[in-house]
């Protein structure tokens, strides 16, 4: 009964088995045989099923017997369309125990405070703490509530495109997050939980403030070792947990928070392990002796299968009287979580130290395979890192994580990676244990490089996806000014990551600091300067592009280097085409397809063909623009490249488009538009619903174009394309012109002729009769004086705001 209700309300949301089996943390098998009825999901499992459907914390207690089959299902009605809550929370599988005070005053001070800012030292509990208030106060938000995760970033210039990019934000111009955030946040009610700020406490401060300042209806919550500071700010110490009072009789000491969290982390070690009378005294005396601090106490209970609780409340007692000279009163709680982690960390075998130190090298989790690369070597072998990071595990020093499809993925806590990595500069081995984790991260980027183009595309960007903050990591430990070449090669290599995942901005900044670094015309550094051309063009930066690939084909011809040769030479066809200069465009386009078929590269045959394709179209010769974007989409199909598929599918919906072949064209958009959402090839997805926005524009249906227009611009915002938006707004200016918004139209359109003027990106002769045509309606409907003050107001409008007018206007 309970499996088929699971299986509607799957549906409901639009999952796959294997997407529901992935946000509650289960095999898709168990999902499987749950939906059948073949499997009682556990109580903890149960909760997770109920919280990601919708159903309100206050009721799942009373579901839990119609999910375990023991009832029929509650008889009071959900509203799910109400509960279903925008937020990125994760699931845990272990409960959260106690705190009922600490969240009340908590969620009081947020009802009457725009930041809240939970202090206090490592190992407390100000996180899992933040997200149970989080899970509270959900539904008071109806733009939901989001966690960021700082813990792993340590560029604090990357903190705004971090929060951004959460919200599916991303932009290519300088310092233009905060502005996209601003905009986004202005008019949404949200809480943002901004947790582990302490070490980006400056930079967290700046970007809060001006958040606050900008955005009525956000609110706060921070965790942070210490207050941002902020006027308006309350602060909250997250206190230790319940500490119990060995004066009252054993029955009482069950009730208190500490010994219950020792309790039911001690049983995930020791199954059968139970508060009895004879023990609850020790574990009393445990949770006096570390002060009720969630971390210590995790890290003690994990003891229970080696040691008694006798043992454990002896052993402790010693460590700390050694650290305070016998005085338990002068013991900070900094001090407190120190000796604890001492403790475990005096417990491991020589080969668990040495391995938990290298391992604190890794940002944001690592995989096995990549423990066994960088952390092999003296006092620990190859074949002994599976043995010991279960050792490790079971010791609660790293956690695991398990997701359907893919090997388990390791991290630490950040209190403990901070300490293991003191360990680790303490030993000497930090330079040499680094530079593995360097060497290792950019052969990845080198594969994956080779992966870019062809069917394994899409697994190979998920994989950086997954490893993002150790990229970023191996990067700033580049910044040190050795390895020069393998930095270049580094960068080089990621340049098609960053344009795929919009982090353009991101990738310039990189650039920006490795081609800073004197060095010789050498291979690496004429890849990295084509490289930085390739991430300019995208942004629209076309004069740096222009510079960048022509001083790297001079270094690639005295190399005689055919093929970073023939990737410039690509490169400059596509500034030149973007400015107008059709002579040159094919002059580049021609001797770059020559080499490459020379070298036979199929992959770059198909790509020059297809932009031979787009001249010819630009050049109003559509039969021949059709026959070569045929010949490059059958080539991408071959190569089973999705992103050149994406690309040429809309190139011929374009040609299709102007030779009034709606229904196939659209036809082609629309199945541009579905790889591209498959394979989260962002780039390409706004040129294909813009052409089906075009379409429905064409076919009379101005509804379901006003909806595609928007959704295209929302996009083109988002990835700040200044290459394709001008083409956006001009479709667009010719609707608003169509609802006769005339004043409205001449902005839009002076909006996107100066955006074609900022890059140097005229317009192309495919696009001007039924450009100029409007313009002439337009000046017929308007007098000079008004059509020349709304053009000018248009050309001086910020972007963000040209677009929220095209916005309004697309009712």
């Amino acid at each position: 009964m309970f499996g088929e209700w699971l299986r509607q309300q799957r549906r409901r949301l639009d999952l796959t088995q294997q997407a529901l089996a992935d946000q509650a943390g289960c095999a898709r098998i168990s999902l499987r045989r749950i939906e059948k009825g073949s499997l009682k999901p556990s109580k903890d499992l149960a909760l997770i099923l109920l919280k990601i459907i919708g159903i309100p914390e206050s009721d799942r207690t009373n579901w839990i017997p119609f999910v375990r089959g023991l009832a029929d299902i509650p008889t009071k009605q959900i509203d799910f369309n109400s509960t279903r809550l925008q937020t990125n929370f994760p699931a845990f599988l272990t409960t959260f125990i106690g705190r009922e005070k600490e969240q009340a005053e908590i969620i009081t001070l947020i009802s009457h405070h725009r930041l809240v800012t939970l202090t206090g030292s490592g190992g407390v509990g100000k996180t899992r703490l933040a997200l149970k208030v989080g899970e509270q106060i959900l539904g008071d938000y109806a733009n939901g509530a989001w966690i960021i995760e700082l813990a792993s970033l340590n560029d604090p210039m990357l903190l705004a495109q971090t929060i951004a990019v959460q919200f599916g934000i991303s932009t290519q111009a300088d310092d233009a997050y905060t502005e996209l955030l601003i905009n986004f946040l202005h008019g949404s009610e949200t809480l943002l939980i901004l947790d582990n700020c302490e070490h980006l406490v400056d930079a967290c401060t700046q970007l809060a403030d001006k958040l606050l300042k900008n955005c009525p209806n956000l609110k706060i919550l921070a965790t942070s070792r210490e207050p941002l500071s902020i006027t308006g700010e309350a602060t909250y110490r997250v206190p230790s947990l319940e500490l119990p009072d060995t004066q009252k009789v054993h029955e009482k000491l069950w009730i208190c928070e500490s010994m219950r969290l020792f309790d039911e982390r001690a049983k995930l070690v020791q199954t059968d392990f139970a508060l009895t009378v004879e023990n609850a005294s020790f574990v009393a005396k445990i949770c006096q002796i570390i002060d009720g601090i969630p971390l210590a106490i995790e890290l003690a209970a994990a003891r229970v299968n080696m040691f008694s609780t006798e043992q454990i409340a002896e052993k402790l007692s010693e460590s700390f009287s050694l650290l305070t000279g016998g005085s338990r009163s002068a013991l900070p709680r900094q001090q407190t979580i120190r000796a604890s982690i001492d403790w475990s960390w005096d417990l491991l075998s020589n080969s668990e130290k040495i391995l938990a130190q290298r391992l604190s090298v890794f940002a944001g989790g690592w995989f096995l395979n990549a423990a066994e690369s960088v952390c092999v070597g003296d006092g620990v072998c190859k074949p002994e890192i599976l043995g010991l990071t279960t050792q490790l595990y079971n010791k609660s020093i790293i956690l695991v994580d398990h997701q359907s499809g893919r090997p388990p993925r390791y991290h630490m806590l950040e209190t403990i990676r901070e300490y293991a990595n003191e360990k680790l500069n303490n030993s000497g081995e930090m330079r040499n244990i680094y530079s593995r984790h360097l060497i290792f991260f950019a052969e990845m980027v080198d594969e994956a490089a080779k992966n870019f183009k062809g069917s394994e595309q899409a697994l190979w960007y998920n994989r950086l996806d997954c490893e993002l903050d150790n990229l970023r990591a191996a990067l700033a430990w580049l910044d040190g000014g050795e390895n020069t070449e393998l930095r270049l090669f580094f960068a080089a290599g990621l340049w098609r990551y960053w344009k795929n995942r919009g982090l353009i901005n991101e990738g310039r900044l990189h650039f920006e600091r490795v081609l800073k670094i004197p060095s010789e015309p050498t291979l690496a550094f004429a890849r990295a300067l084509t490289a930085a051309g390739s991430l300019a063009y995208y942004a629209g930066d076309f004069s740096y592009s222009e510079q960048g690939r022509t001083k790297a084909l001079l270094i690639f011809r005295s190399l005689n280097d055919k093929v970073g040769i023939a990737d410039c030479l690509n490169g400059l066809g596509n500034t030149a085409i973007s400015q107008g200069n059709y002579a040159a465009t094919r002059m580049f386009y021609a001797e770059s397809l020559a080499i490459r078929k020379e070298l036979g590269d199929q992959w770059g045959i198909a790509r020059l063909l297809g932009n031979l394709g787009l001249l010819a179209y630009f050049q109003i010769d559509y039969t021949q623009s059709r026959s070569l974007h045929l010949e490059s989409l059958a080539l991408f199909r071959e190569l089973q490249d999705d992103e050149g598929v994406v690309n040429e599918l809309v190139n011929l919906g374009d040609v299709l488009f102007c030779q009034k072949e709606l229904s196939t064209a659209n036809s082609f958009y629309q199945e541009s538009a579905m790889i591209a959402r498959r394979s989260k090839e962002q780039w390409g997805l706004p040129y294909a619903i813009k052409g089906m926005a075009d379409v429905a524009s064409e076919q009379g249906d101005l509804s379901m174009a006003s909806s595609l227009y928007k959704e295209c611009l929302a996009i083109f915002q988002a990835e700040a394309d200044y290459i394709g938006l001008p083409f956006a707004l001009e479709s667009v200016a010719g609707l608003v012109l169509v609802n006769n918004r005339p004043e409205k139209a001449v902005q839009i359109f002076g909006a996107a002729d100066a955006l074609r003027k900022t890059t140097n990106s005229p317009l192309p002769l495919s696009n001007r009769a039924t450009y100029q045509k409007n313009l002439d309606i337009l000046q017929q409907k308007l007098d000079s004086s008004r059509f020349d003050l709304a053009w000018a107001i248009g050309r001086t409008m910020p972007i963000r705001l040209v677009i929220a007018l095209a916005l309004d206007e697309l009712v």
